[in-house]
């Protein structure tokens, strides 16, 4: 049953209402942008951004969930610590490096945006990742609002003046480039006390430990990439556009699925560490109860597209299977922290790769034997196919904890 007082007793709760609010906010300009963008405008950008997520994956090699694994399993908060400097040191020297490429190699900024906002946003997740783990709701709401101001807010204006997908990227950029300069001087001191093997052991550790989720967010990328390119031969960019700005709607669910899920981990290691079953269950009921109430929501306003947006109304339809992909696809996320805590994140990947291979063939058979509308029931049913394998695996793994 849920208990909503022992909920607000714990820290893990207010970092998810920080989530809830900042994800509520940055919903408000999803709209928005619509309006101001053309749907063809609007896919050239779901193109980008499409990959912007890959190579946000493939810069943090899982690094935020390898050390919150790491300091429940040894509390080694020195490495903790130590890490982030490195790697904070480490992506300055990367984002300098781009920044200069960027001004050189101009005609390729698309390509060097992607990288730069990739490694600008690992900063955001791992400065987030340490703020959790001290339990600094203040730092960490103050983190989140400035991520919204550059992320959503910042392009925003821009587009109004200037209203195109490049502006969009331009802002985006600028803006995180801000957030970072705020990370960074919230770490006056960044002298490594690191010992240089101590760094390669962890890092090929890390990297172990981060591949099968790179190859995730290929798998990811590769349903959203495919379903663009379908859809393009359908109706264009127009088809395209639709299907991006759906995505976002989703998106901004199942980010809030993954934020709640971090925001929850460190605890669930803790009822691992402590054979607490009962518990686990428990918790993982009660804050999916906040993701579903927030995902029904959503739907909720899906409607008003039609009316208010009429160029976007196909993304309504769209929208309404993958939101309630994304809530499904919430639950095995918590389900998933199992094979984190165990560090056996192949299994993370062969699921994805099973779910992400039925995707394509049930969309292929969508567009030829219903209708381009239907498409996002492939979302659907691709993720209720990684839950089912998700908590299946689990059943038969949680034995190693819970004895």
């Amino acid at each position: 049953m849920l208990n909503i007082y022992d909920m607000f007793k714990d820290s893990t709760i207010k970092f998810s209402s920080v989530d809830v609010v900042i994800k509520a906010l940055s919903t408000i300009t999803v709209p928005i942008f619509a309006l101001i963008l053309t749907a063809e405008q609007l896919g050239k950008y779901g193109e980008w951004f499409s990959l912007y997520l890959v190579f946000q994956k493939l810069i943090a090699i899982g690094l935020p969930s390898y050390l919150l694994v790491r300091l429940s399993k040894e509390n080694n908060e020195y490495f903790f610590i130590n890490s982030q400097k490195i790697f904070i040191i480490w992506h300055i020297v990367v984002i300098v490096f781009l920044l200069l490429a960027l001004f050189l190699f101009r005609s390729y900024f698309l390509i060097i945006s992607l990288y730069l906002a990739a490694s600008l946003f690992f900063l955001v997740e791992l400065k987030s990742s340490f703020y959790r783990h001290k339990k600094n709701v203040l730092g960490y709401s103050r983190l989140q609002i400035l991520y919204v101001i550059s992320f959503f807010v910042a392009p925003l204006i821009i587009c109004i003046f200037i209203p195109s997908y490049q502006s969009r990227i331009i802002a985006l950029v600028t803006g995180l480039l801000f957030v970072n300069f705020f990370i960074v001087k919230q770490n006056p001191s960044l002298k490594n006390n690191l010992h240089l093997s101590d760094l390669l052991l962890e890092t090929k550790r890390a990297i172990r430990f981060g591949f099968p989720i790179i190859a995730t967010a290929f798998l990811a990328w590769f349903k959203f990439g495919l379903d663009l390119q379908f859809l393009k031969q359908e109706g264009g960019y127009f088809y395209a556009g639709n299907l991006t700005l759906a995505f976002q709607i989703m998106t901004v669910v199942s980010i809030l699925g993954a934020l709640i899920t971090r925001n929850l981990t460190p605890k669930l290691y803790i009822l691992y560490k402590e054979n607490n079953s009962k518990e686990f269950f428990k918790n993982i009921i009660n804050y999916g109860f906040f993701v579903v109430i927030f995902g029904i929501l959503v739907l909720s306003l899906l409607p008003l597209l039609k009316v208010y947006l009429p160029e976007f109304s196909l993304s309504s339809k769209y929208g309404f299977w993958m939101i309630l992909s994304a809530m499904v696809m919430v639950f095995a996320q918590f389900f998933a922290t199992l094979f984190l805590y165990l560090e056996k994140t192949n299994h993370i990947f062969i699921f994805s790769f099973i779910s992400s291979a039925i995707h394509p063939l049930v969309t292929y058979n969508i567009i030829s034997h219903l209708d381009s509308s239907y498409i996002g029931i492939s979302y659907l049913i691709s993720s209720f196919i990684y839950f089912l394998l998700m908590y299946v695996a689990f059943l038969k793994f949680r034995k190693r904890v819970f004895t």
